[in-house]
């Protein structure tokens, strides 16, 4: 009403989080995964012409470093890209004690377009024991972050993938909340002063509204 009546600009009031404010948090990390780090995952998301793909180390009380992350360009349902990725996974991380720190999981996002979500089903259904998960976000307060998986069957073989749903609306709220802890310790998120002022933007483009 107020921008269609009044002609005013109006923007809805919501609790978020300004790009600009953890821009400014960015950190010269003494190593690839600083000292905190104990293990590190990988979170991998399906777009129409690339994946996007983060590491994340985490330590005590879940604190998190941002290790590194890269847009794998091409286009899912070609398949060129899934290699990239495989070798993309396959790098370790020098620790600041001068251990070298493998993936301990990898969670890819099977949501979105059909095509797409075929593709990935079939590239997860080649890597059994690889620590790799399929993933799915399901909308809906009051759901646990990671429920007990169920089991597709896709493609002309039939071949099962196990499927794991994700509450986002509870796990946005959570990385929502722990991005606004501005003291290092449980829950904080560090970020590498390698990253690009756009993945801020990306990262705290969305907002809760009541």
């Amino acid at each position: 009403w107020i921008n269609t009546c009044l002609g005013e600009t109006y923007e809805e009031q919501g609790e978020g989080l300004e790009a600009h404010n953890l821009e400014a948090r960015q950190e010269t990390y003494e190593a690839e995964a600083p000292d905190g780090v104990l293990v590190v995952t990988c979170g991998v998301d399906v777009q129409g012409d690339r994946l996007e793909a983060e590491f994340v180390g985490w330590g005590l009380g879940e604190e998190s470093w941002s290790v590194d992350f890269k847009v794998l360009w091409g286009d899912p349902l070609q398949g060129d890209v899934f290699d990239d990725l495989d070798d993309y996974l396959e790098q370790t991380f020098q620790h600041q004690s001068g251990a070298q720190l493998v993936i301990s999981a990898s969670g890819f996002d099977t949501g979105g377009n059909e095509g797409y979500t075929q593709a990935a089903y079939e590239y997860i259904k080649g890597k059994k024991g690889s620590k790799l998960f399929a993933v799915k976000g399901v909308s809906g307060w009051g759901r646990p972050i990671v429920s007990s998986p169920s089991r597709k069957r896709s493609g002309k073989r039939q071949r099962p993938v196990d499927l794991f749903p994700v509450g986002v609306d509870e796990a946005k709220l959570i990385v929502s909340r722990r991005l606004g802890i501005d003291t290092p310790g449980p829950g904080y998120c560090h970020f590498p002063d390698s990253r690009d002022p756009e993945w801020f933007k990306q990262i705290t483009a969305e907002k809760l509204v009541t």
